[in-house]
């Protein structure tokens, strides 16, 4: 039975409000979720990625440490038309 003030419309005001808040509770709960996905993939990439500049340094150091006097001058090079 409803109050003639209008109790029952405020309280089924109130629970839309409070279902429209669980709603957009839920949705960010889902947007977060998503975000933390791509941080971890991202993370893992980072990763990999770190690895891959690694070994490539190693390899220019071995390269450069194995190369026997200071590298060539372009001076002393013939153009690519000779």
């Amino acid at each position: 039975m409803t109050n003639p003030q209008g109790e029952g419309s405020a309280s089924g005001a109130l629970a839309n409000r409070l279902q429209e808040m669980e709603e957009l509770y839920m949705h960010l709960q889902r947007t977060v979720s998503d975000l933390d996905q791509v941080v971890v993939a991202q993370g893992k990439k980072l990763t990999e990625l770190e690895k891959q500049l690694k070994g490539a340094a190693e390899m220019i150091r071995t390269m450069s440490s194995t190369q026997a006097g200071p590298p060539p001058s372009l001076l002393d090079e013939k153009p690519p038309h000779y």
